[in-house]
Formats: C-alpha cells, structure tokens, sequence
C-alpha cells in the first residue's frame, strides 16, 4: 500500500474513536448475574487453594460487596473509575494513546474496554478480575501461597510490564503497585489502571488519602521532583516492581516489617539515606525465599535509576532463579 494510502487509513481508524463508549453501553449487573457470579467465583477461589469453610465466607461476602458496584459492557463485566475531568477536547496525541490501549492485547495486561465521556457512568472501563488484587491475595493469611504460585505471579508481572515497555505511546504504568495487580479466574495476574491518569485525579477526601498511600511504591527520584511525569519512567516501574517483590516475599504490605508511619517511611525514601531507606526483611522470610531474587529485588530498587535492570533482564534473571516459566 503506498504511503499516503497508508496515512490516511491509519487517520480514519484514528478518528473512529473505537475506544469511546456510550453511557447506555454500561449497564449495572442484575440481581440474578450477581448471585450467579459471586456464588462461581467463590468456590473457584475456595476450591482453587482448598480454603477453609471460614475463608469461603469472608470471601464470599467480600465478592458480594464488590459485585454489587460492577457493570457489563460491550458482554463483559467490568469496573469504573470515574472521570474527574469535566472539558473533554481530546487532543490528538491523547486519541493515539487512547487507540493504542484499545489495540493492546496482552495476557498480562488488564482489559482497556474503553472510556465513556457522557451522562453518569463518565469513566475508564477495564474489564473485572474476580480474584481481586494481588495486595488482597497476599494480605490474605488462610490463603496458602507455595513458592510456584507466587513465581507465577512474579512472571506474569514482569511479562506484562515488558509489552507495557515496549508501546510507542504509553511507554510506562507510573501506578505500578500491587493494588494493579488483578488476578483471573484462571489465577493469572494481569496489569491493570495503566494510561492516562490525569483525567481521573481523586477528588474526595478519601480517594485521596488512598491515592496518597501509592508514595509506598514511588522511586525516590519522583518523590523528589516537584511534578513528576503522569505515566512515570521506565526505571521508576522498575521501582516498584522491587517493592511489589518484597510483599511477594514477606506476604504482607510494603515496609510492614519497617514498622514505622506512613509519612515517615515515604520521607525517609525521598532522602538519601545511607544506606536507602527500603523495606526489611526478616531472618524467616529470608530463609524462605531464593537469595538470587532477594538480591534481584535490591538491585530493582537501587537508589540510582540507570543501575535499575531493564523487565527483559529481569525476566532473564528470574529464569535462574525458578527456571521457565
């Protein structure tokens, strides 16, 4: 196909704008979907680590809490996270990235349904994990988790953040973090509140206050710079990562063996301590764990970005540590 042929096909699929999606496109799952729904993915869940009765029912009450907040699109279940921008010109770079997210597809990498700028359901549409967030699984205490459940999850995670690193118009995740991880009914993780940030800024008081805990998984360099980048760096997701392995391997939430405040954990990151204030490990979960991927997390999260590995290298790594996967 000649060049300009080419151009302007590449505009028209452009200004089709496959992404946008009509309010009356997003529907609130009836009562009978939900109940279906909850009752599968609890016994899934249950069946899956073979949990007990008392596991089964919080979990059960905790999808059913859930649920009852979700919608279909398009066929699919899906979650919502508002819109708080009220002017919605789309300029042209952002209707690249917003086509490009349209296009992705990854096995790692959450569902972009599409975002609907009209009426009351103004939001980013992503498709619904019922596992939940790899935060939940881990902070879950009756949930067993061998080392070749949570290799996998290591996986998952960085394969999906490699494609992620290899978009032309995205680049970077910049909210990598555990609470991003969503887990399939198949036990896959994927990535997911990746793109564009800026048009879903919280504004309530305890949004906020939830955002504000994503500093625990910030690289020290953005915490230092007045405006950071919305989508973040490749070396600053590399960051993160590093903490998301030390929850991994500690099976609780970033900096809870520190035992140290909220406040004080992220300013002591921002200085240039010596050595840089990280989370800690004790001597159990050490012996527990491979030492290669304890060293591989410190080198994730070094103080200096460019000695950060790159997701291929880390990928490569994580071969050594547990083999193929």
């Amino acid at each position: 196909m000649p060049r300009g042929n080419r151009r302007k096909q590449n505009e028209e699929q452009l200004m089709l704008m496959q992404w946008k999606l009509k309010s009356d496109e997003i529907t609130p799952i009836d009562t009978k979907q939900l109940r279906a729904f909850s009752s599968n993915s609890v016994s899934i869940t249950a069946a899956s680590l073979e949990d007990t009765q008392a596991v089964e029912h919080s979990l059960r009450q905790k999808h059913e809490a859930l649920l009852s907040r979700l919608y279909m699109c398009r066929g699919r279940m899906a979650v919502l996270k508002r819109l708080t921008r009220e002017q919605f010109h789309v300029p042209r770079e952002e209707l690249l990235l917003l086509k490009e997210l349209k296009d992705m597809s990854h096995d790692n990498v959450n569902l972009f349904i599409g975002m609907c700028m009209e009426g009351d359901n103004r939001s980013i549409v992503m498709e619904y994990c019922n596992k939940g967030s790899l935060y939940d699984i881990l902070e879950h205490e009756d949930t067993k988790l061998d080392w070749n459940f949570r290799s996998s999850f290591i996986f998952d995670l960085v394969k999906g953040m490699e494609y992620l690193h290899t978009t032309q118009f995205l680049s970077s995740h910049g909210r990598l973090k555990s609470t991003n991880c969503v887990i399939d009914s198949r036990w896959v993780l994927k990535i997911t509140d990746y793109g564009p940030h800026y048009y879903t800024i919280p504004l309530d008081t305890a949004e906020a206050y939830m955002d504000k805990k994503s500093l625990l998984w910030a690289a020290p360099e953005l915490l230092r710079t007045p405006t950071p980048p919305y989508q973040g760096t490749h070396k600053a997701d590399v960051y993160s990562f590093g903490i998301i392995l030390s929850e991994i391997i500690i099976r609780a939430a970033p900096y809870d063996h520190n035992n140290k405040e909220f406040d004080e954990i992220v300013q002591r990151v921002e200085l240039r301590e010596t050595p840089p204030y990280r989370p800690v490990l004790n001597d159990a979960d050490r012996t527990q764990c491979p030492e290669s991927l304890v060293r591989l997390m410190r080198q994730c999260w070094s103080e200096e970005p460019e000695r950060r590995p790159s997701f291929f290298a880390i990928r490569r790594e994580l071969r050594n540590v547990f083999g193929d996967k």
